[in-house]
């Protein structure tokens, strides 16, 4: 990843409704109902975050008739250690999602 997009891309896992977006993203594909399913988040709250993970690259989306399913953007995934266990690799930094990350149920924005 080009060294100008850093600073977008941190502020874009900044929050931690994305960070648990990208954690249950790496490694597989999802649909919005599925992620909202899953991290108990409206469907447009998940659609709003998606939307600024893919602007910065970070995700890519695939339509598959009505259906849009969404993924770690496989440029910047990476096998890491003996386990094998999946990196997000943004050239400044790397991300390991290997502990989990919890969404506070007070808020869902």
């Amino acid at each position: 990843m080009p060294p100008e997009n850093w600073v977008k891309v941190l502020k874009a896992l900044a929050d931690h409704h994305r960070l648990a977006l990208m954690r249950e993203l790496l490694g597989t594909t999802r649909s919005v109902n599925e992620l909202a399913r899953k991290l108990d988040m409206t469907q447009y709250n998940v659609s709003k975050h998606l939307r600024v993970l893919w602007m910065t690259g970070l995700v890519v989306s695939k339509r598959d008739g009505t259906r849009k399913d969404y993924t770690v953007n496989p440029a910047l995934v990476r096998a890491a250690g003996p386990a094998a266990s999946a990196q997000l690799d943004l050239g400044c930094c790397s991300f390991d999602f290997e502990k989990p990350v919890t969404i506070p149920a007070s808020t869902d924005s």
